[in-house]
């Protein structure tokens, strides 16, 4: 719900606000394939295609066309949470552009509980792309 306040928030201070996000879960309750937006209380939300999702990880392989289209528009890139694909390739095409970027891990940047051979994997190979 912060990335939601923060959103509207700066919404209503007159900036300019996309948010992108995985669609795992559509508003009807089913996951979308195809990459999709929308608008939300004044803010534009882009829910890329989910081809797989598996607990909280998805793959979205439109990620890559999106940031390489559309990131070098923003004048900034506030990145949510970690282990995803998502953060990591929104964070290269931000590197690439030269728009400066925000990594707010959300309280996952410490592996701690379930599933942490998989997180220090991620770690390995995807979070270090984010230059944390």
């Amino acid at each position: 719900m912060e990335a939601v306040a923060l959103a509207e928030g700066l919404h209503r201070l007159g900036h300019d606000v996309e948010v992108v996000t995985s669609s795992v879960i559509k508003r009807d309750g089913y996951p979308a394939l195809h990459t999709y937006s929308d608008c939300i209380n004044g803010v534009r939300v882009t829910y890329l295609g989910t081809w797989l999702n598996l607990r909280h990880v998805s793959l979205n392989p439109s990620v890559l066309p999106f940031a390489f289209s559309k990131v070098s528009q923003f004048d900034a890139v506030h990145i949510i949470g970690l282990y995803d694909v998502l953060g990591p390739a929104v964070a290269f095409a931000a590197r690439r552009a030269g728009v400066p970027y925000a990594v707010e891990p959300s309280g996952m940047l410490i592996p701690i509980v379930r599933s942490l051979r998989l997180k220090r994997l991620y770690h390995g190979i995807l979070g270090r792309s984010c230059k944390i």
